[in-house]
Protein backbone atom coordinates (compact mmCIF):
# COMPACT_ATOMS: atom_id res chain seq x y z
CA UNK A 1 0.00 0.00 0.00
CA UNK A 2 1.43 3.24 -1.43
CA UNK A 3 0.21 6.02 0.87
CA UNK A 4 -2.31 5.91 3.68
CA UNK A 5 -5.17 8.41 3.46
CA UNK A 6 -6.48 11.19 5.71
CA UNK A 7 -10.61 11.46 6.05
CA UNK A 8 -12.65 14.23 7.38
CA UNK A 9 -15.94 13.75 7.29
CA UNK A 10 -18.98 16.10 7.25
CA UNK A 11 -22.32 15.19 8.62
CA UNK A 12 -25.16 16.90 7.36
CA UNK A 13 -28.52 17.43 9.42
CA UNK A 14 -31.58 19.75 7.45
CA UNK A 15 -28.77 21.18 5.02
CA UNK A 16 -26.12 22.38 7.93
CA UNK A 17 -23.12 20.69 8.98
CA UNK A 18 -23.39 19.13 12.05
CA UNK A 19 -20.73 17.67 15.04
CA UNK A 20 -21.44 13.84 14.67
CA UNK A 21 -23.91 11.20 14.42
CA UNK A 22 -24.72 11.52 18.09
CA UNK A 23 -24.19 15.38 17.93
CA UNK A 24 -26.69 17.10 15.86
CA UNK A 25 -25.09 20.94 17.13
CA UNK A 26 -24.64 22.97 14.03
CA UNK A 27 -20.93 23.91 13.68
CA UNK A 28 -20.55 26.58 11.11
CA UNK A 29 -20.90 26.71 7.30
CA UNK A 30 -20.29 23.69 5.61
CA UNK A 31 -18.79 25.36 2.50
CA UNK A 32 -16.19 27.01 4.79
CA UNK A 33 -15.57 23.83 6.48
CA UNK A 34 -14.77 21.56 3.06
CA UNK A 35 -12.42 24.58 1.83
CA UNK A 36 -10.72 24.63 5.28
CA UNK A 37 -10.49 20.56 4.79
CA UNK A 38 -9.16 20.44 0.99
CA UNK A 39 -6.45 23.19 1.58
CA UNK A 40 -4.93 21.75 5.05
CA UNK A 41 -4.10 18.95 3.77
CA UNK A 42 -7.58 16.22 3.69
CA UNK A 43 -6.78 13.50 1.31
CA UNK A 44 -10.31 12.50 0.97
CA UNK A 45 -13.69 14.04 2.41
CA UNK A 46 -16.89 12.15 3.54
CA UNK A 47 -20.48 13.61 2.90
CA UNK A 48 -22.71 12.02 5.56
CA UNK A 49 -26.35 12.58 4.95
CA UNK A 50 -28.44 12.31 8.35
CA UNK A 51 -31.86 12.62 7.30
CA UNK A 52 -34.17 10.79 8.64
CA UNK A 53 -37.08 10.97 5.68
CA UNK A 54 -37.11 11.59 1.99
CA UNK A 55 -37.67 15.46 1.98
CA UNK A 56 -34.86 16.09 4.55
CA UNK A 57 -32.50 13.64 2.11
CA UNK A 58 -32.81 15.70 -0.73
CA UNK A 59 -32.43 18.99 0.82
CA UNK A 60 -28.88 17.19 2.06
CA UNK A 61 -28.64 15.89 -1.45
CA UNK A 62 -28.73 19.51 -2.88
CA UNK A 63 -26.11 20.68 -0.41
CA UNK A 64 -23.69 17.82 -1.34
CA UNK A 65 -23.92 19.24 -4.47
CA UNK A 66 -23.10 23.01 -3.89
CA UNK A 67 -20.11 21.58 -1.31
CA UNK A 68 -18.36 19.61 -4.53
CA UNK A 69 -18.50 22.60 -6.65
CA UNK A 70 -16.20 23.98 -3.63
CA UNK A 71 -14.08 20.71 -2.88
CA UNK A 72 -11.48 19.39 -5.34
CA UNK A 73 -10.15 16.10 -3.41
CA UNK A 74 -12.19 12.99 -3.84
CA UNK A 75 -15.57 12.96 -2.05
CA UNK A 76 -17.50 10.02 -0.73
CA UNK A 77 -20.85 9.72 -0.35
CA UNK A 78 -22.67 8.23 2.82
CA UNK A 79 -25.97 7.98 4.76
CA UNK A 80 -29.92 7.21 3.71
CA UNK A 81 -28.78 5.12 0.04
CA UNK A 82 -31.59 2.89 -0.05
CA UNK A 83 -32.69 3.89 -3.64
CA UNK A 84 -30.28 3.12 -7.18
CA UNK A 85 -31.44 6.24 -7.59
CA UNK A 86 -29.23 7.75 -4.44
CA UNK A 87 -26.26 6.16 -5.44
CA UNK A 88 -26.63 7.49 -9.16
CA UNK A 89 -27.50 11.35 -7.80
CA UNK A 90 -24.14 11.22 -5.43
CA UNK A 91 -22.11 9.55 -8.48
CA UNK A 92 -23.56 12.40 -10.71
CA UNK A 93 -22.45 15.14 -8.36
CA UNK A 94 -19.17 14.30 -8.54
CA UNK A 95 -19.00 11.82 -5.47
CA UNK A 96 -15.86 9.21 -6.24
CA UNK A 97 -17.85 6.44 -4.46
CA UNK A 98 -20.61 5.71 -2.35
CA UNK A 99 -20.36 4.22 0.91
CA UNK A 100 -22.88 1.42 1.53
CA UNK A 101 -24.50 0.69 5.16
CA UNK A 102 -24.20 -3.20 5.45
CA UNK A 103 -26.77 -3.31 8.79
CA UNK A 104 -29.66 -1.66 6.24
CA UNK A 105 -32.15 -4.45 5.60
CA UNK A 106 -32.18 -3.96 2.11
CA UNK A 107 -28.54 -3.70 1.52
CA UNK A 108 -28.33 -7.19 -0.66
CA UNK A 109 -31.22 -5.66 -2.98
CA UNK A 110 -29.31 -2.53 -3.32
CA UNK A 111 -26.00 -4.27 -3.74
CA UNK A 112 -26.95 -6.83 -6.41
CA UNK A 113 -28.28 -3.53 -8.75
CA UNK A 114 -25.67 -1.31 -7.85
CA UNK A 115 -22.76 -3.72 -8.35
CA UNK A 116 -24.15 -4.38 -12.29
CA UNK A 117 -24.57 -0.67 -12.93
CA UNK A 118 -21.55 0.99 -11.25
CA UNK A 119 -19.58 -1.51 -10.81
CA UNK A 120 -16.81 -1.97 -7.57
CA UNK A 121 -14.65 0.32 -8.03
CA UNK A 122 -17.48 3.13 -7.30
CA UNK A 123 -19.14 1.42 -4.47
CA UNK A 124 -17.16 0.33 -0.40
CA UNK A 125 -19.09 -1.02 2.12
CA UNK A 126 -19.68 0.64 5.84
CA UNK A 127 -19.40 -2.16 8.38
CA UNK A 128 -20.81 -1.27 12.07
CA UNK A 129 -20.21 -5.58 12.92
CA UNK A 130 -18.07 -8.38 12.34
CA UNK A 131 -21.23 -10.37 11.50
CA UNK A 132 -21.35 -9.04 8.29
CA UNK A 133 -18.01 -9.64 7.39
CA UNK A 134 -18.08 -13.42 8.61
CA UNK A 135 -21.85 -14.05 6.24
CA UNK A 136 -20.66 -12.00 2.82
CA UNK A 137 -17.23 -12.05 2.95
CA UNK A 138 -16.84 -13.36 -0.76
CA UNK A 139 -20.21 -11.11 -1.30
CA UNK A 140 -18.28 -7.86 0.07
CA UNK A 141 -14.24 -8.91 -1.83
CA UNK A 142 -16.41 -9.27 -5.10
CA UNK A 143 -18.63 -6.34 -5.29
CA UNK A 144 -16.66 -3.55 -3.11
CA UNK A 145 -13.47 -1.74 -3.96
CA UNK A 146 -12.97 -1.39 -0.03
CA UNK A 147 -14.44 -0.84 3.56
CA UNK A 148 -15.06 1.59 5.68
CA UNK A 149 -15.83 0.56 9.79
CA UNK A 150 -18.08 2.60 11.82
CA UNK A 151 -16.87 0.18 14.95
CA UNK A 152 -13.48 0.61 16.00
CA UNK A 153 -13.82 -2.37 18.12
CA UNK A 154 -14.69 -4.85 15.21
CA UNK A 155 -11.20 -3.40 13.64
CA UNK A 156 -8.60 -6.24 14.71
CA UNK A 157 -11.28 -8.66 13.64
CA UNK A 158 -11.95 -7.21 10.19
CA UNK A 159 -8.20 -7.26 9.37
CA UNK A 160 -7.50 -10.68 10.51
CA UNK A 161 -10.64 -11.85 8.38
CA UNK A 162 -9.68 -10.13 5.09
CA UNK A 163 -6.64 -8.22 3.16
CA UNK A 164 -8.90 -5.99 1.51
CA UNK A 165 -8.20 -2.76 2.07
CA UNK A 166 -10.39 -0.58 4.80
CA UNK A 167 -10.72 2.63 7.12
CA UNK A 168 -11.83 3.01 10.08
CA UNK A 169 -13.55 6.10 11.79
CA UNK A 170 -12.73 6.09 14.96
CA UNK A 171 -13.66 8.00 18.11
CA UNK A 172 -10.06 8.60 19.42
CA UNK A 173 -8.50 12.12 18.52
CA UNK A 174 -5.45 11.44 19.92
CA UNK A 175 -2.20 11.28 17.61
CA UNK A 176 -0.90 7.74 19.01
CA UNK A 177 -4.37 6.48 17.76
CA UNK A 178 -3.48 7.37 14.62
CA UNK A 179 -0.29 5.85 14.66
CA UNK A 180 -1.73 2.48 16.04
CA UNK A 181 -4.10 1.86 13.23
CA UNK A 182 -2.27 3.60 10.74
CA UNK A 183 0.46 1.17 11.08
CA UNK A 184 -1.80 -1.96 10.97
CA UNK A 185 -1.28 -3.24 6.90
CA UNK A 186 -4.74 -3.35 5.39
CA UNK A 187 -5.87 0.13 6.95
CA UNK A 188 -5.59 2.20 3.58
CA UNK A 189 -6.70 5.27 5.63
CA UNK A 190 -7.94 6.49 8.82
CA UNK A 191 -10.71 9.05 10.03
CA UNK A 192 -12.35 10.59 13.33
CA UNK A 193 -12.35 13.72 15.40
CA UNK A 194 -9.06 14.83 14.96
CA UNK A 195 -9.00 15.37 11.07
CA UNK A 196 -12.49 16.19 11.46
CA UNK A 197 -11.29 19.36 13.43
CA UNK A 198 -10.79 22.86 11.80
CA UNK A 199 -8.42 23.17 14.55
CA UNK A 200 -6.02 20.53 13.33
CA UNK A 201 -3.22 21.58 11.28
CA UNK A 202 -3.26 18.83 9.22
CA UNK A 203 0.42 18.96 7.71
CA UNK A 204 1.77 18.74 10.97
CA UNK A 205 -0.04 16.04 11.97
CA UNK A 206 1.10 14.07 8.02
CA UNK A 207 4.50 14.97 9.39
CA UNK A 208 3.94 13.57 12.76
CA UNK A 209 2.89 10.22 11.57
CA UNK A 210 5.52 10.47 8.83
CA UNK A 211 8.20 9.94 11.64
CA UNK A 212 6.50 7.15 12.81
CA UNK A 213 7.00 4.95 9.97
CA UNK A 214 3.40 5.83 8.36
CA UNK A 215 3.04 6.61 4.60
CA UNK A 216 1.59 9.74 3.99
CA UNK A 217 0.96 12.18 1.54
CA UNK A 218 3.09 15.27 2.12
CA UNK A 219 4.55 18.16 0.03
CA UNK A 220 7.91 17.56 -1.45
CA UNK A 221 9.92 19.41 -4.24
CA UNK A 222 12.35 18.31 -6.58
CA UNK A 223 14.66 20.77 -6.16
CA UNK A 224 16.28 21.49 -3.19
CA UNK A 225 17.20 25.13 -1.83
CA UNK A 226 21.24 24.81 -2.51
CA UNK A 227 19.86 24.77 -5.94
CA UNK A 228 18.37 28.07 -6.34
CA UNK A 229 20.00 31.14 -7.28
CA UNK A 230 19.66 33.32 -4.53
CA UNK A 231 20.11 37.40 -3.98
CA UNK A 232 22.82 39.70 -2.72
CA UNK A 233 21.08 39.03 1.10
CA UNK A 234 20.89 35.30 0.51
CA UNK A 235 17.01 35.48 -0.22
CA UNK A 236 14.47 34.26 -2.74
CA UNK A 237 12.24 36.55 -3.78
CA UNK A 238 8.53 35.27 -4.07
CA UNK A 239 5.58 36.07 -6.45
CA UNK A 240 1.97 34.81 -5.01
CA UNK A 241 -0.69 33.84 -7.27
CA UNK A 242 -4.81 33.02 -6.65
CA UNK A 243 -4.48 29.78 -7.73
CA UNK A 244 -7.63 30.29 -9.68
CA UNK A 245 -7.95 33.32 -11.11
CA UNK A 246 -4.10 33.77 -11.66
CA UNK A 247 -4.54 37.25 -9.96
CA UNK A 248 -1.19 38.70 -7.90
CA UNK A 249 -1.84 38.52 -4.48
CA UNK A 250 1.48 39.87 -2.92
CA UNK A 251 5.41 39.86 -3.12
CA UNK A 252 7.88 38.73 -0.69
CA UNK A 253 11.18 36.58 0.22
CA UNK A 254 12.53 33.35 1.75
CA UNK A 255 15.14 32.47 3.60
CA UNK A 256 15.84 28.51 3.63
CA UNK A 257 13.73 28.51 6.84
CA UNK A 258 10.82 29.90 5.51
CA UNK A 259 11.09 27.77 2.12
CA UNK A 260 11.06 24.19 4.65
CA UNK A 261 8.42 25.70 7.06
CA UNK A 262 5.83 26.30 3.90
CA UNK A 263 6.97 23.11 2.25
CA UNK A 264 6.54 21.23 6.35
CA UNK A 265 3.33 22.99 7.07
CA UNK A 266 1.52 23.88 3.71
CA UNK A 267 1.18 27.61 4.89
CA UNK A 268 3.17 30.20 3.13
CA UNK A 269 6.08 31.34 5.09
CA UNK A 270 8.04 34.37 4.39
CA UNK A 271 11.45 36.35 5.66
CA UNK A 272 11.35 40.24 6.81
CA UNK A 273 13.74 42.04 5.41
CA UNK A 274 12.99 44.76 7.32
CA UNK A 275 13.22 42.95 10.95
CA UNK A 276 14.86 39.85 10.24
CA UNK A 277 11.80 37.81 11.22
CA UNK A 278 9.95 34.50 10.06
CA UNK A 279 6.51 34.98 9.69
CA UNK A 280 3.22 32.62 8.13
CA UNK A 281 0.84 34.90 6.06
CA UNK A 282 -2.64 34.97 8.25
CA UNK A 283 -0.66 33.57 11.21
CA UNK A 284 -2.87 36.70 13.08
CA UNK A 285 -5.99 36.53 11.89
CA UNK A 286 -6.74 32.87 10.31
CA UNK A 287 -5.99 34.26 6.16
CA UNK A 288 -3.85 31.71 5.49
CA UNK A 289 -2.37 31.51 2.17
CA UNK A 290 -2.47 27.21 1.32
CA UNK A 291 0.17 26.63 -1.07
CA UNK A 292 -1.06 24.76 -4.22
CA UNK A 293 2.30 25.08 -6.17
CA UNK A 294 5.64 25.99 -6.67
CA UNK A 295 7.36 26.85 -10.05
CA UNK A 296 10.97 28.59 -10.32
CA UNK A 297 11.68 30.75 -13.00
CA UNK A 298 14.30 30.04 -16.30
CA UNK A 299 17.31 31.32 -14.03
CA UNK A 300 16.76 29.75 -10.92
CA UNK A 301 16.55 33.33 -9.08
CA UNK A 302 12.10 33.61 -8.57
CA UNK A 303 9.54 31.38 -6.98
CA UNK A 304 5.96 31.34 -8.26
CA UNK A 305 3.68 30.49 -5.73
CA UNK A 306 0.24 29.33 -6.50
CA UNK A 307 -1.85 30.18 -3.34
CA UNK A 308 -5.28 29.88 -2.15
CA UNK A 309 -6.03 32.89 -0.26
CA UNK A 310 -8.22 32.50 2.39
CA UNK A 311 -9.57 36.32 3.33
CA UNK A 312 -7.66 39.12 2.67
CA UNK A 313 -3.59 39.15 2.28
CA UNK A 314 -2.83 43.00 2.66
CA UNK A 315 -2.83 44.62 5.62
CA UNK A 316 -4.93 47.69 3.93
CA UNK A 317 -7.67 45.03 3.87
CA UNK A 318 -7.45 44.27 0.37
CA UNK A 319 -7.63 41.05 -0.77
CA UNK A 320 -4.37 41.82 -2.63
CA UNK A 321 -1.54 44.18 -1.82
CA UNK A 322 -1.40 44.75 -6.10
CA UNK A 323 -4.81 47.56 -5.74
CA UNK A 324 -3.64 50.84 -6.77
CA UNK A 325 -3.38 51.42 -10.50
CA UNK A 326 -1.11 54.29 -11.48
CA UNK A 327 -1.41 54.28 -15.50
CA UNK A 328 -3.30 52.39 -17.64
CA UNK A 329 -3.20 52.06 -21.79
CA UNK A 330 -6.58 51.71 -23.36
CA UNK A 331 -6.05 47.88 -24.60
CA UNK A 332 -9.13 44.87 -26.07
CA UNK A 333 -9.22 42.53 -22.99
CA UNK A 334 -8.23 39.02 -25.17
CA UNK A 335 -8.32 37.25 -21.76
CA UNK A 336 -11.59 34.63 -22.59
CA UNK A 337 -12.43 34.72 -18.90
CA UNK A 338 -12.20 38.06 -18.18
CA UNK A 339 -14.22 39.18 -21.41
CA UNK A 340 -16.96 36.64 -20.19
CA UNK A 341 -16.72 38.08 -16.39
CA UNK A 342 -16.15 41.99 -17.04
CA UNK A 343 -19.40 42.03 -19.50
CA UNK A 344 -21.07 39.86 -16.37
CA UNK A 345 -19.52 42.64 -14.25
CA UNK A 346 -21.53 45.47 -16.12
CA UNK A 347 -24.71 43.71 -16.58
CA UNK A 348 -24.90 42.85 -13.09
CA UNK A 349 -23.94 47.17 -12.43
CA UNK A 350 -26.15 48.46 -15.05
CA UNK A 351 -29.55 46.43 -13.57
CA UNK A 352 -28.77 47.95 -10.34
CA UNK A 353 -28.23 51.69 -12.31
CA UNK A 354 -29.28 51.27 -15.35
CA UNK A 355 -27.15 53.33 -18.18
CA UNK A 356 -29.04 55.69 -20.24
CA UNK A 357 -30.09 54.04 -23.90
CA UNK A 358 -27.58 51.25 -23.19
CA UNK A 359 -28.75 47.77 -24.29
CA UNK A 360 -27.81 45.75 -21.28
CA UNK A 361 -29.57 48.38 -19.05
CA UNK A 362 -32.96 48.04 -21.74
CA UNK A 363 -32.22 43.62 -21.27
CA UNK A 364 -32.29 43.65 -17.46
CA UNK A 365 -34.60 46.04 -17.26
CA UNK A 366 -37.25 43.66 -18.84
CA UNK A 367 -39.25 40.83 -17.41
CA UNK A 368 -38.00 37.04 -17.43
CA UNK A 369 -40.34 35.93 -20.25
CA UNK A 370 -38.93 38.32 -23.04
CA UNK A 371 -35.38 37.48 -22.25
CA UNK A 372 -36.12 33.77 -23.02
CA UNK A 373 -37.74 34.62 -25.91
CA UNK A 374 -35.11 36.17 -27.12
CA UNK A 375 -32.88 32.97 -25.84
CA UNK A 376 -35.52 30.70 -27.75
CA UNK A 377 -35.52 32.74 -31.57
CA UNK A 378 -31.00 32.62 -31.28
CA UNK A 379 -31.48 29.11 -30.42
CA UNK A 380 -33.10 28.76 -33.23
CA UNK A 381 -31.60 30.66 -35.60
CA UNK A 382 -28.21 28.98 -34.70
CA UNK A 383 -29.84 25.14 -35.06
CA UNK A 384 -30.62 26.89 -38.44
CA UNK A 385 -27.00 28.16 -39.04
CA UNK A 386 -25.28 24.69 -37.86
CA UNK A 387 -28.17 22.75 -40.51
CA UNK A 388 -27.13 24.98 -43.24
CA UNK A 389 -23.16 24.16 -42.19
CA UNK A 390 -22.54 28.39 -42.22
CA UNK A 391 -19.81 28.50 -40.04
CA UNK A 392 -19.93 32.18 -40.06
CA UNK A 393 -23.47 32.72 -39.21
CA UNK A 394 -22.82 29.59 -36.19
CA UNK A 395 -20.30 32.39 -34.89
CA UNK A 396 -22.51 35.11 -35.18
CA UNK A 397 -25.87 33.04 -33.27
CA UNK A 398 -23.70 31.80 -30.22
CA UNK A 399 -22.02 35.41 -29.56
CA UNK A 400 -25.93 36.67 -29.64
CA UNK A 401 -27.15 33.52 -27.27
CA UNK A 402 -24.75 33.27 -24.87
CA UNK A 403 -24.93 37.28 -24.69
CA UNK A 404 -28.82 36.97 -24.06
CA UNK A 405 -28.34 33.95 -21.47
CA UNK A 406 -25.73 35.93 -19.52
CA UNK A 407 -28.38 38.29 -18.90
CA UNK A 408 -30.39 35.37 -17.28
CA UNK A 409 -27.45 34.26 -15.53
CA UNK A 410 -27.41 37.92 -13.73
CA UNK A 411 -31.08 37.55 -12.92
CA UNK A 412 -30.57 34.47 -11.28
CA UNK A 413 -27.08 35.61 -9.60
CA UNK A 414 -25.78 32.20 -11.20
CA UNK A 415 -22.02 33.54 -11.77
CA UNK A 416 -19.48 32.52 -14.03
CA UNK A 417 -17.63 30.38 -11.38
CA UNK A 418 -20.57 28.31 -11.13
CA UNK A 419 -20.63 27.32 -14.55
CA UNK A 420 -16.74 25.94 -14.51
CA UNK A 421 -17.31 24.33 -11.93
CA UNK A 422 -19.89 22.23 -13.42
CA UNK A 423 -18.08 21.70 -16.18
CA UNK A 424 -15.35 20.21 -13.56
CA UNK A 425 -17.54 17.78 -12.13
CA UNK A 426 -18.64 16.25 -15.12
Amino acid sequence: MDRKNLFATLYLKNGEAVTNQDDLQIIGSAEEIVKLYNDSGIDKIILFDLSLDREEHLENLHKIKELLRVIEVPVYGAGNIHQIEDIRNLLFAGCQKVILDSTQSDFNTILEESFKRFGKEKLAAGLKKVDALFKQRENLETKFDELFIFNETIIDAVDNLTTMPFTPIISGAERDDYVKYLSLPNISGIGGPLTNSTQTDVMHLKNQLSESGIKVRRLDTSISWKDFHLDADGLMPVITQDYISSEVINFGYMNEYAFEHTIKHGKMTYYNKENGDIYMRGHENDHYQYIKSFTLDCHRKTLLAKISQIGNSCHSGKYSCFFEEIMRKDYLEKNTFKIFENLYQEMQQQRLEPVGNSYISHLVSKDTDEVLRKCGEMCLDLLIASKNEDSEAMRSDITDFMYHLMVLMTEHDIKWQDITNEFIQR
